[in-house]
């Protein structure tokens, strides 16, 4: 995510530059090289893009499942969730 506002940043204001100041060559530059960066995003973005696809694909992982949750399940998250706690607590992580 931070990629993508990366890349949208500079689009924005390589578009805000060539629209304050004349510099015709400059501005045929970026008209021209916008459309190549829209297509050049998703393969940047091509794992990403292919991780949500497999999450989505799964649905048992996507849907939450509250009716097979056992008791046993519930005490090894909450351990789970004590563990780190306790392992980030010296180091005054998450302040």
């Amino acid at each position: 995510m931070v990629l993508l506002r990366g890349v949208i940043l500079i689009v924005v204001s390589l578009i805000l530059l060539t629209s304050l100041v004349d510099l015709p060559a400059f501005s045929w530059l970026v008209r021209n090289s916008v459309p190549a960066l829209l297509f050049s995003i998703p393969v940047v973005f091509a794992p990403e893009i292919r991780r949500a696809l497999e999450r989505i694909g799964r649905a048992g992982n996507l849907i939450p499942t509250f009716g097979k949750i056992t008791e046993t399940d519930f005490e090894q998250s909450i351990h789970a969730v004590v563990t780190a706690a306790a392992r980030l607590s010296p180091g005054n992580t998450g302040l």
